[in-house]
Parts: structure tokens; sequence; C-alpha cells
């Protein structure tokens, strides 16, 4: 079965699928009774290909020291001689009888064999080079922890030399794998996962140098776990690049499927098990370091996997992380006292070991289960569960998985969290709908299950379920947005006290205390905005998959870096004389700041421009009205921190409105916004003026009213996106060109000429063996069985010039659609391209004995064949969305309509 996952081999199978697959037609024209031509001439070419193939791919062999290759190769190479002298020997049959049918046999068996072959021969030379990355990969892997035994700053300087090279080993063989990759998903997973672990190696050097300098006592501990937390960090990046490193396929619509995360989970597992091992079975070993971190996070890792597994085996790994967590928190405790090696430490030390050798167990069985299984998952947006939810409750007979229920039932947590951080009449109503909804659910499963799914009260009930549904899901969406303006308005200010703390002189009266408070307030914001974030991603309306998984990565990564800001900041407190604390804290800072950088672009994206405006707008109602009562009761310290609220949030809605105004190239719109946010951006230094002017003299009246008058120009000029203009709307007059329906009596376009890497590779020109007289009619003896898996094929073309007329036409308004849209058909060619391999390969198994290979291409064809209707779904409803913001000057209106068949 070939795989395509590199550009590469892409490259060599397209011409070669071509080829077949003129070779199928030949034998389909001579199993309807037609002479077949004399291919003595092109078979001996493509002999001598072969055995240049062969020739070129054992001195391969024989220089490598890749013992898989050198095991491997042989296998492909047999199956490719074998093929070729298959054609051959039809070639010298069908010259003595043009009708053979043992001819035709051995040339659609030596067909076949040419292209599975070929592609067996890729892909073990493309296993070869993964293998030799991920060797430089697990080399880098083994030699981190070597860091943890650095105490001296001459160990510092021989690690730093040691681990250059290793790095640059490592980028230079990514960065050109990356780039190789057709997967456009695997390829930016590869370069972030990179760029992160690049962007490291200067944190993990200054926190390094931080800990050789930081005396016994005196932030050592906070020093040591900084320099722990980013090796492990480190340690996870390249477990990452590993695992994508191994992927071959990609499912455009892999968002229900639980399988993909549990192997993530599994592969993280895998990656931390023999340092816990080794650390549970060394009772010397201290806790605290990479061992004991090693421990925790296989526990971790089991409890992801065991939430997404099914419910045996779900209680099982559960209750072993549970046994898990209780003795390491004993046994961790005993080995901090100097204990490990007393008998009920070494007792402990092999409960621990026999719990992590049954989590392993537990966690491959539940993912074999699930493999089994095939089960779904509810979708991770609040749309997408909705969309679960609508399948369940049209279908009265419901669903033995009860998906479609879990997926309600998930919703109405997704709201409980999000009614948790509301407040007032907002908070009751989500959880009174909460409440009805569930109600219901339960009563309607109840009637799936007693078989009354048709009933009238079934119906009724499913029609107030989706309704309230419906509602829930409106008021969600809403309240979570609100949150977004109320707790991404200010995420710096906590930082700065923090270090304002940090480096208070010593002898500052309450200093340490000051500092706690304020280590205490700073990671509280900052987990509540991650955790809003989270909240957005899972309850939000965006349905991009990519963009919401980024978004709960950043969220999680400055979960992650928060606490060890604080950390070194605490050393930094302790050695406020050390330069190289002090510039760890500014590389631990800088890097915190650019992860929430990316975290509030992230957000600004997923949320609606003109929800996020209107929740801003509301927000500084509130402040408005808070810094009214604060004025009434002359309270200065609340008019500063009001105004400045208010200050924030209209900072906030100048970056988004100058962002949608930048992705816009309406004239006219473009120039309305940026009249609004000069008007905004005018106002808000009239009001800090004001507002300090009130703070500083609180019973001054003439200045209360001149903080009212700024407080109200700002509120009245706050921009709001227009919505779109749909009285004009009609089906117009040059309507873009319909893509031909497919007939059995188009031609399929000639093949392209094969690439140089193919002519370079194998020199297998296959296209002379296909030359035949002008009037045989192909297409029409090979209708029965290769029409069907190519005709979708040959729409192909002009489906694409389709996309791409109406991309232009619509895209125009709005540069960030038109990236979007353009990362969606780009993906198109690649599947495209795919399938068409795929169908070749599954026409070539026709007659054909090999059960598992025809079963193996039946999936794949059919994976490809859903990948690229994704992608068209995709692309239709990014062409809908942009017409909606088609430019008022670019001469096109139009309406979609769903067409009646």
């Amino acid at each position: 079965m070939p795989v395509f996952h590199t550009k590469t081999i892409e490259a060599i199978l397209e011409p070669v699928a071509q080829q077949v697959s003129q070779l199928v037609i030949l034998h389909e024209e001579g199993e309807d009774g037609k002479a077949m031509p004399d291919l003595s001439n092109p078979i001996m070419a493509v002999g001598a290909a072969v055995a240049n193939l062969v020739k070129v791919g054992k001195e391969t062999a024989t220089q490598s020291k890749d013992k898989i290759l050198k095991q491997e190769m042989p296998l492909a190479f047999t199956r490719v001689e074998e093929s070729s002298m298959l054609l051959v020997q039809a070639s010298k049959l069908l010259k003595r009888d043009p009708y053979s049918s043992e001819a035709r046999q051995k040339l659609i068996d030596g067909a076949r064999g040419i292209l599975s072959g070929t592609s067996a021969l890729l892909l073990t030379f493309d296993e070869a080079e993964v293998r030799k990355i991920v060797t430089f990969c697990r080399s880098l892997l083994e030699y981190l922890p070597v860091g943890e035994m650095v105490e001296e700053m001459q160990d510092l300087l021989t690690f730093v030399a040691n681990l250059s090279p290793a790095i640059q080993n490592v980028a230079k063989a990514v960065e050109s794998r990356a780039a190789e990759l057709t997967h456009t998903v695997h390829r930016d997973m590869l370069k972030s996962s990179l760029s992160k672990l690049s962007g490291m190696v200067p944190l993990l050097i200054s926190s390094m140098k931080a800990f050789v300098k930081t005396p016994p006592g005196a932030g050592r501990p906070e020093a040591q776990e900084s320099r722990n937390f980013i090796i492990n960090k480190m340690s996870a990046e390249i477990t990452e690049i590993i695992r994508v490193l191994q992927l071959t396929s990609y499912d455009e619509d892999g968002g229900d499927d639980p399988m993909y995360d549990m192997k993530k989970a599994a592969s993280v597992f895998d990656a931390k098990f023999d340092k816990a091992k080794e650390w549970v079975r060394d009772p010397t070993c201290h806790p605290g370091g990479l061992g004991e971190k090693a421990v925790r996070e296989c526990i971790q890792q089991g409890r992801v996997l065991g939430s997404m597994s099914q419910d045996s085996d779900r209680a099982r790994v559960e209750q072993v992380c549970d046994d898990l967590d209780q003795l390491m928190g004993e046994l961790a405790l005993l080995r901090a006292q100097g204990k490990g090696t007393t008998p009920r430490g070494l007792e402990l030390s092999g409960a621990v070991d026999k719990r992590l050798d049954s989590l392993k167990n537990n966690i491959g069985d539940a993912l074999q289960h699930q493999n089994i299984s095939g089960a779904k998952k509810p979708t991770d947006t609040i749309v997408g569960k909705v969309e679960q939810a609508q399948q369940w409750l049209n279908n009265p007979a419901g669903d033995h998985t009860r998906l479609g229920e879990k997926a309600i039932r998930q919703c109405i947590a997704d709201a409980r969290k999000v009614a948790e951080k509301c407040s007032g009449p907002e908070r009751l109503e989500l959880l009174r709908l909460c409440d009805d909804l569930e109600k219901m659910v339960t009563e309607l499963a109840e009637l799936k299950r007693r078989g009354m799914g048709n009933s009238p009260q079934a119906h009724a009930l499913a029609r107030s379920i989706n309704k309230k549904l419906e509602e829930l899901n409106q008021r969600v969406q809403k309240a979570v947005v609100g949150q977004v303006a109320e707790d991404f308005m200010d995420t710096t200010t906590a930082l700065r006290n923090l270090e304002k703390a940090a480096r208070a002189p010593v002898g500052t009266p309450r200093r340490e205390e000051d500092f706690e408070a304020k280590a205490g307030t700073f990671e509280h914001q900052a987990n509540q905005f991650a955790d809003t974030a989270i909240r957005l991603a899972n309850a939000g309306g965006n349905t991009n998959r990519i963009l919401l998984d980024n978004l709960r990565k950043a969220a999680k990564e400055v979960k992650d870096l928060t606490p060890q800001v604080s950390h070194v900041a605490k050393v930094l407190l302790e050695n406020p004389n050390e330069p190289a604390v002090s510039d760890h804290f500014d590389a631990m800072k800088e890097d915190w700041l650019d992860s929430v950088n990316n975290l509030t672009d992230l957000v600004d994206v997923a949320t609606d421009t003109a929800q996020f405006i209107d929740a801003c707008a509301d927000a500084i109602n509130k402040e408005v009205d808070s810094c009214e009562y604060a004025m009434a009761q002359e309270n200065p310290q609340l008019v500063a921190a009001k105004s400045s609220n208010i200050a924030r949030l209209a900072n906030r809605v100048i970056k988004v409105a100058k962002t949608e105004a930048e992705y816009s190239e309406d004239p006219a719109y473009v120039a309305e916004l940026n009249d609004k946010v000069g008007n905004l951006e005018q106002a808000i230094s009239p009001l800090i003026i004001d507002a300090k002017s009130v703070a500083t003299n609180i019973k001054d009246k003439n200045a209360h009213k001149r903080l009212r008058a700024s407080m109200r120009r700002v509120r009245h000029i706050i921009p709001h996106p227009r919505p779109p203009d749909v009285e004009p709307l009609h089906i117009g007059e040059r309507a873009p060109p319909r893509p031909p329906l497919p007939r059995e009596d188009v031609a399929p376009a000639p093949p392209r000429p094969p690439p140089p890497q193919e002519e370079k590779t194998i020199d297998m020109n296959v296209q002379s063996m296909l030359d035949s007289p002008p009037e045989d009619n192909r297409i029409a003896v090979s209708k029965r069985d290769h029409l069907p898996l190519t005709a979708p094929l040959r729409l192909y073309p002009h489906m694409l010039r389709y996309f791409h007329f109406c991309e232009k036409k619509n895209s125009g308004p709005d540069t960030k659609n038109y990236r979007t849209m353009m990362q969606t058909i780009d993906r198109i060619p690649t599947i495209s391209t795919q399938l068409k391999i795929v169908a070749t390969v599954k026409a070539t198994m026709i007659g054909a004995q090999e059960m598992d290979e025809d079963r193996e291409a039946t999936e794949t064809l059919v994976g490809c064949a859903e990948n690229l209707m994704s992608a068209v779904r995709q692309t239709v409803r990014e062409t809908e969305a942009a017409s909606v913001k088609m430019r008022s000057d670019a001469g096109y209106v139009m309406r979609w309509k769903k067409k009646d068949y």
C-alpha cells in the first residue's frame, strides 16, 4: 500500500500511478476481446530501469549502518524484480498471442507489483531517514538530564559546548524534514516544536547559571525547580518532534476521534517511563529532581488517556493513578527525610514500581479496546457538540454509543463552568437553562431506551431540547466573550508589581510579605485569563480546529510558565545582588510576556470582533458606573482604578479595531473604522489626565464634571463593526462557471511528464509501453471497473478552478479570509493526488488474491475521499462567509441558496 506523506514520494509515485492506470485500461481492453499491442521494447526499458534501481538501492543499503534498512531493503528489491519479470513474460506471451489471458494476468500482476514495490522501496528509504533524525533527537534527549548534575561554572561551559552542536544537528535535520512533508499540520507542528526548543536554549543556560551562582538555602530550591522545569519542557518538545516525525497520515475531521489524543498521551508516557522507573528503583535518589518529575508526568498522562478511554478502562486507569498519587506522596516525603533506604521506603518503592507497570499495561489495553471499538467522543467545541446532539435528537432509535447524549451533557457541563465566572441574573439564567436542559435530556434518553423515541412526546421533547440547546449556546458564547473582555483587559500589571516587589531593596518594611502577596496575585490573575482562554476554545463559537488547538496549547503554556516566573522572582528576592539571577529573571519575564502576547493574539482571532467590542462597551459602562460611585463616595483609589480600567478596555478595542481594519480591503469601511479609532485614541489621554486630577483632589467638583465628560466621550465613540448590508444581495447575472458533471465519455487528461526526481531515481518511462493506435477507445472498455474510481478525479481540475474563481471574487475584502481560504484550497491538490494514486492501487487489486492489501487500499481510498470532501466543504463554508463581506466597490453581489434536487 503506497504512502505519500513526503513531496518526494508523491512526486515519484504520481507518474508511476498514471502509467499503471493505463496498464489497467489495456488489461480491460484485453478482457473485452481486443488484441494487445506489442510491449517488448518498453518492457525492456523497464527491466533496465529496475536493474539500475536495484543496483543503486543495494549500494545504499551496503553503505548504510541502519540494520533495519539492510533487513527490509532486499524484500522491496525482490518485489520490484519479480514484477519486472512478470512484465517481461507478459510481453513475450503477447508477442506470440495478442489475446493470451495468461499474458493479461501477468501484465496486471506486474503493474501492481511495480507500483507497490516502488512504494515499499521509497517507504523503506524514508523510514531510514526518519530513524536517522530520531537518533539525533534521542541523543539530545539523553544528554539533557546531564544538566541536573552541573554545579560548577566549568561544568556548565562543558555542558553548553556539547549541547550546541546537538541542538544544531536536530534543528537542521528537522527543518529539512518539515519542508518535505505534504501534511501542512505536521509541518507546522514540527516547526512550532523546533522553534520552542531553540527558544528555550538561552533560558536553560541562564537557569543553570543562576543555579550555580545561588548559594545553598538562599532560593536554591526555586533555582533548581526553574532549571528542571526548562529541561522537562525541552524534553517534552523533543518527544513531540519524535512523535510527529513518525506520523504518516492526518485525518482532516479527526476532532471527534479520541485515538489521536490517546496515542499522544501514551507517547509522552513511554518517553518518561524509563526515567521514572530509574528513580523509583534507586532509593538514594532525592525528590524534586527529574526522576520524580518523570513519575508525576507518567501519572498525569495516564489520567489524560484514562479520561478518553472506554468506561471500564477509565475506571481501572484512574484507580491506578490514584494509588500512585498516594504512594508517591509518602515516598517523596520519606526520601526528603533521607529515609528512602528504610524498610518502609523500600516497600513503597516496590509498590510504586509495580503500579507503574500496571499503569503501562492498562494504557496498552485501553488503546487496544478503543481501537477495536472505534467509538467517537464529543468534539472539543460547543458548535461541534450541538451538531452531534442534533444527530441524536433526529434519530428516534437513539445511538448505542450515546454520543449525542454525551455531547449535550458536556455542553451543560461547559455552560456551568462558564456560569461559575458570571454573576447576577446572567449566572442564574445560565444555571436555570442547564437544569432544564439536563432534565429534558434525561427524560428523552429514557424514552429512547424504552423504544419510544418515535412517540409524539419524544418528538416534542427533541424540539424543546433543540431550542434550549441553541439558546444555551448563544448565552454561553456571549458570557465567554464578556469574560474575555474583562480578563484580558490587563495582563501585565501583576507581573510589573511582582518584579517591583522582587527588586525591593533589602531592609524595606514587610518586604517578604509584600512579595508573597504580589506573587499570589500574579499567579491568580495569570491562571484566570488562561482558564478563560480555554473556556473560549471549548465554549466559543469558533470552529477552526487548528486555531482552537493552538489556543489550548498557548493557555497551558502560560499556566505552566507562571509558577516558574514566581520561583525565579523568589530567587531574585533572596539574591538581589547576583547578576546571573537578575538576568535569568529578565529572560523568564520576557518569555512569559511573549507567551501571553501570543495567547492574547489567538484569543482575539478566535473571538468574533463585533461581539468582543460589544462586550468591551458593556464592561466600560460598568466601569463608568463604578467610577461614578467612587466619586460620590470620594474614594480616590477606586476612581484611579476604575478610570484605568476604562482606558485599558479602550486600548483593547483600539487594538482589535486596528486589526479589523488591517484585514479589510474595503476602503469605505477602513476609513470609517480608522476615523473612530483615531477619535478614541484622542479621548484616552484627556480621560487619564482628568482621572489624575480627581484622584489628586477628590473634592474638586469641576474635576468631577471633566472626568464625567471624558468618560461619556469614550463610551460614545466605541467603534462597532457594521453588519453586512444584505439588502442588495441577489443572484448575480454573471455567475461563476459551474464544474461539469462527471460523464463516462469524458476522456482523461493526458499524463504529465515525470518530474526530474523520478527520472533520476528509477528512469521508468512506462509511457512508451502504453502507445497504441489512436483508434483504440480505451475509456469505453475501462468503464466497468476503473471509471467509477477515477471519474471524480477528472472533475478535480475544473472544481479547483471554480474554487479559485470564488476565492478571487469573494476574499478580496478581508485578507484574513483570503489566507484562511488559501490554506484550505492548498490542501486540495495534495489530497487529490493521494486519491488518484490510491484509486490506481485499488484498480490493480481487481481480481487479485491479496485480501489484506485490497482491504487496506479500500480503507485508504475512503479516507482520502473523506479528507477531500472535508476540504471542499470547508472551502464552500469559507467562500460563503467571505461573500457576506464583499467590497462595496467590487462590482459583485452573491446570494447562496441550497440547490433542490
